[in-house]
């Protein structure tokens, strides 16, 4: 005959369950946070059984997600050449459109008036 029976231990931790019919019993302790405990006992006629159970802090789990990889850019691409740079350009002519057409992400539309030039 399967009965249970709640109880709500003190400050102490210690708890009593009166008028047990005599048998063994699972005594288990339970509590928000904290992994449950369990103990077999043997209650004789006439007598008292004594059962300790140690609770210990349930298992705190946090996953944590990483991807890896660059940021894409923020703002334009610039390049900042020296007047020592401009002068030993390896380009004809040692003209400005010379260095655009060696810096990484720019493109040039030369028009008969002008040159521009654009960062991608």
């Amino acid at each position: 005959m399967n009965q249970v029976r709640k109880t709500t231990s003190d400050g102490s931790g210690r708890c009593t369950v009166s008028l047990l019919p005599p048998g063994p019993y699972v005594v288990t302790a339970a509590a928000p946070g904290w992994t449950p405990a369990v103990h077999e006992v043997l209650v004789k006629l006439g007598g008292s059984t004594t059962a300790t159970l140690t609770m210990s802090v349930d298992g705190i789990a946090e996953d944590v997600e990483v991807t890896a990889g660059l940021a894409p850019p923020t703002g334009a691409a610039k390049s900042v050449l020296t007047a020592l740079q401009l002068q030993n350009l390896p380009a004809g002519r040692r003209r400005i459109h010379s260095m655009f057409q060696l810096t990484p992400g720019t493109r040039s539309n030369r028009s008969a008036s002008a040159h521009r030039a654009h960062v991608r």
